[in-house]
């Protein structure tokens, strides 16, 4: 949040600034606590560029959806980044599905039970998923950031601004025929790419539905009660996701109400 409010207000000095200063901050902390500093280099301007990258593309255009499309790009890129560089990677790889099996592994008194879940994974099906998770994480880390840092600035300096900016969200027709063509194309081709692309697909409709939801609850006074409870079923509840994501299809496609 910190990055994308810097950005959005300073530009990109100001995000090259505040990247920097929060990397040595984040280095000294794990070096007192005697931890491995490699990955937070690496691992902190991952997260951080992305979201810094959307707010400024906001900061230049005032639109949501093209912000949110050049986080959607940069995941696609990170996976596709990792797909090229599997072969000298793969070290790296053979480390972390250890580190996975050994987090994802039954108690010892299920051990001698039939593998299931991710036990029953090849580990190259698990390769796929850390490769896809990793584009994901950025998605859901960046588009976080843009959405905290606009609604802090909208809070200081337009209240109610970003509410109205959510509540209009609109990606077009175009891009929603194209998000549920590529939704349906990455599902039936499985695999580390597959994977990414239905879900990153599957995002700007999902936000859209999100923010019909969000008007309703707004015009009909109905209270946050029924946000929490769409929230804890996306959570839970698998069905509720294709549900939401099919709302934002359709208003993609013809405008849904929002009274």
């Amino acid at each position: 949040m910190v990055v994308g409010f810097a950005t959005l207000r300073g530009g990109p000095q100001a995000a090259i600034t505040t990247i920097g200063i929060g990397v040595v901050a984040a280095l000294m902390v794990v070096a007192l606590a005697g931890l491995s500093a490699s990955s937070v280099g690496v691992l902190a301007p991952g997260l951080w560029i992305p979201t810094a990258l959307a707010c400024e593309v906001l900061r230049r255009t005032s639109n949501l959806p093209a912000a949110i499309g050049s986080v959607l790009v940069f995941s696609l890129v990170t996976v596709l980044t990792l797909l090229v560089l599997k072969a000298p990677m793969e070290g790296f790889w053979t480390m972390a599905v250890e580190r996975l099996k050994i987090l994802a592994a039954p108690p010892a008194e299920f051990s001698s039970e039939e593998p299931s879940g991710m036990g029953s994974l090849t580990e190259a099906q698990l390769v796929s998923l850390l490769q896809a998770g990793a584009g994901i994480t950025v998605l859901v880390f960046a588009t976080a950031g843009l959405f905290l840092a606009r609604s802090g600035q909208a809070r200081l300096f337009n209240p109610g601004g970003f509410q109205r900016e959510f509540h209009a969200l609109y990606f077009g027709k175009q891009v929603g025929i194209l998000c549920l063509a590529l939704l349906l194309i990455g599902i039936f081709s499985g695999g580390a790419l597959g994977i990414a692309v239905a879900t990153l697909a599957l995002i700007p409709l999902l936000l859209q539905g999100l923010a019909v939801i969000h008007a309703l609850v707004k015009t009909r006074s109905l209270g946050i009660g029924w946000l929490i409870g769409v929230y804890l079923m996306l959570m839970f509840v698998q069905p509720v996701t294709l549900l939401v994501g099919a709302i934002g299809f359709i208003d993609n496609i013809r405008r849904l109400p929002r009274q």
